[in-house]
């Protein structure tokens, strides 16, 4: 399955990292901005995305965004807020997830809706902006957004909210099945801001791939840790508050779930020297980047599949998961 790589493709590989591509043909994504959400709102598409977090469905499988969310109530935790008409409810807010995945059910085949409503003209948020993708749901009335899958195949449905934006990602999955090749974890700890910005970084890793002697670039795919991304002040590795402290955790974690995979080569690392976080014990382990800076960590994939990188935050870890497909 492998081969050496001839000095060439290397020098030309190091003068030319480019961040890790999506891949498009087997996953789609969409987001819809928390921007305008008010914290009533955000509460109520918290718990909602909640509800949802992870499912898979196969050929002929049907999903019901009101079973699976069930009832937008009070005694479920939910919160008056505004609708997308404009009408405080309790439970506003939660139907902005559900235009978040039919967005991304767009970009796929084979998708049958038994059940879909839209807000239209009564449309009054900005979160999409046409009524007619502003999905409308409403248990008490059964108003349901609900599909069938056709997909010949897994899809595999993720749901994630930051503060920021609703995010869904489908993979889907023909029938070749990926390999578990690469695992690691490192336990969150500190403040909600340092989790905030662990969280936006993990997020813009989550789905990366890499195809055959493809780089991947930790400042490519998160970018600028800067407020207008979202950052806030943390700790850094080095016990300095600075926005987008507590980024370079996702590094090293990703670094742990790699740097013993054979087809993996690392061609950008650099770690702490006074490094004063307990993420990881070793300091070999404690990666620094530095957008900014242009401090990089960075690999490539030798391998003849796909690599796939999943990177999420539990309650009490920051995780990489990595498939070979």
């Amino acid at each position: 399955m492998r081969r050496m790589v001839v000095a060439a493709l290397l020098a030309a590989l190091l003068l030319s990292l480019v961040p890790a591509a999506r891949a498009d043909s087997t996953s789609a994504t969409a987001s819809t901005s928390l921007y305008a959400a008010s914290s009533s709102q955000k509460h109520n598409i918290a718990l909602a995305v909640g509800s949802l977090s992870y499912f898979t469905m196969e050929y002929g499988d049907h999903f019901s965004f009101n079973d699976m969310v069930g009832p937008r109530d009070a005694a479920s935790g939910y919160l008056p807020a505004l609708n997308g008409r404009g009408v405080s409810v309790v439970g506003g807010g939660v139907a902005q997830v559900a235009s978040t995945m039919y967005l991304a059910l767009l970009q796929i085949d084979d998708i049958a809706y038994d059940s879909l409503y839209f807000y239209g003209e009564r449309y009054t948020g900005t979160y999409v902006t046409d009524g007619y993708y502003a999905v409308l749901t409403d248990y008490n009335q059964g108003l349901d957004f609900a599909f069938t899958s056709y997909f010949d195949g897994t899809l595999s449905i993720f749901l994630w909210e930051d503060g920021l934006d609703v995010t869904c990602l489908i993979l889907m999955d023909s029938g070749e099945s990926g390999n578990l090749v690469g695992y690691a974890s490192t336990p969150l700890y500190g403040t909600e801001g340092k989790r905030n910005n662990i969280a936006l970084a993990a997020g813009s890793i989550f789905g990366a791939t890499l195809n055959q002697y493809q780089a991947f670039s930790f400042n490519g795919l998160v970018g600028p840790r800067k407020a207008e991304n979202g950052y806030v002040s943390a700790v850094n590795g080095r016990g300095v508050n600075v926005v987008g402290g507590g980024v370079a955790q996702v590094a090293s974690t990703v670094y742990l779930a790699v740097k013993s995979l054979p087809n993996v080569v690392v061609t950008d690392k650099k770690v702490y020297n006074n490094f004063t976080e307990s993420y990881v014990t070793d300091i070999n382990d404690a990666i620094l980047t530095d957008y900014t800076n242009h401090i990089d960590f960075a690999f490539y994939y030798t391998g003849y599949g796909s690599l796939v990188l999943y990177t999420y935050l539990s309650d009490t870890e920051c995780i990489c998961e990595v498939y070979e497909y």
